[in-house]
């Protein structure tokens, strides 16, 4: 068998190396916290473009809708009076044979 030995001293190597990678553990954590931070802030900001965007693109097929249903009652007007114009030359042409 394998005779394991331990000392109880401890070296400055392994203080240092110790202390350089909770240092470095450290500061890995505080710029994985500053990143988090930033894409929260893109986050909100995507949010509030994402909001504007359709409040206007709301408002335009609105005002589209809007603008086509005047177009198409302006085309109704226009059929009645065409209607109404093709019924008196009808009336017209069948009085003339008529006589």
């Amino acid at each position: 068998m394998a005779d394991w030995h331990l000392e109880k001293t401890v070296s400055v190597g392994h203080i240092v190396t110790t202390l350089s990678v909770a240092f470095g553990v450290i500061w890995y954590m505080a710029g994985l916290e500053n990143q988090v931070d930033i894409v929260r802030q893109e986050q909100v900001h995507i949010k509030q473009s994402l909001i504007r965007v359709e409040t206007q693109t709301d408002n335009k097929t609105r005002e589209i809708t809007k603008r086509f249903e005047k177009i198409r009652e302006e085309q109704k007007a226009d059929n009645r009076r065409i209607e109404e114009k093709i019924d008196k030359l009808i009336e017209r042409e069948l009085n003339g044979v008529r006589r």
